[in-house]
């Protein structure tokens, strides 16, 4: 996994600018995560949480900015790059997700809540999407050019398949993001079907 290692220090080192360069980070990012999601995760995930969280801090200061700088928005739009992955490595890192969740989504800033909010909807389709994958192709072959497979017809009827269907936890941790996100904004709606008011009191 020298590949991703070299992706994680370039991840760590470099603070790039959301425009050309972070997106492109960010599909780079976003293929390691389909190939070797579970390692990929684990790799970029812890830095870019705390990173996310340390420039949040403690206080609201940043929260009620109107403007953020790339420092904040880059390892966002990093993280979001990673949050659509199989449900069962979602599970491993849901809650780091809705750490970061937590707090951008009451950003003032558009940009960072439009982020928060796309992570927010990976993590929710992620755990209620059932991955089907096929699985007889050795990823961990180092003699192999894999880009030479590129375009090659596949073998449709012989071709070997997994399928990862969520479970009861996954189910669950779906349920507390919707009444985490969502039961605010339902109140409000249910208050204004049943009362014609959309304040919420």
């Amino acid at each position: 996994m020298s590949a991703l290692n070299k992706l994680r220090n370039f991840v760590m080192e470099y603070e790039l600018e959301i425009q050309v360069a972070g997106p492109l980070v960010a599909v780079i990012c976003r293929m390691f995560s389909n190939t070797h999601a579970k390692e990929t995760l684990n790799a970029l995930m812890p830095f870019l949480v705390d990173k996310v969280l340390e420039i949040l801090g403690d206080g609201d200061d940043v929260i009620k900015a109107e403007a953020v700088d790339h420092q904040l928005l880059y390892p966002l739009l990093l993280l979001k790059s990673l949050s659509l992955v199989h449900c069962d490595v979602m599970m491993i890192h849901v809650d780091s997700f809705s750490k970061v969740v937590d707090r951008v989504i009451k950003m003032k800033n558009r940009e960072a809540q439009t982020l928060g909010t796309k992570i927010m909807a990976n993590c929710a389709q992620s755990l209620g999407s059932a991955s089907i994958y096929a699985c007889d192709v050795d990823y961990e072959n180092k003699n192999h050019c894999y880009v030479r497979d590129w375009g090659v017809s596949g073998k449709i009827y012989d071709t070997k398949l997994l399928s990862e269907m969520p479970g009861e936890r996954e189910f669950e941790a779906l349920k507390g993001i919707f009444h985490r996100y969502f039961d605010y904004a339902l109140r409000i709606i249910n208050g204004f079907i049943e009362k014609g008011d959309s304040s919420l009191k």
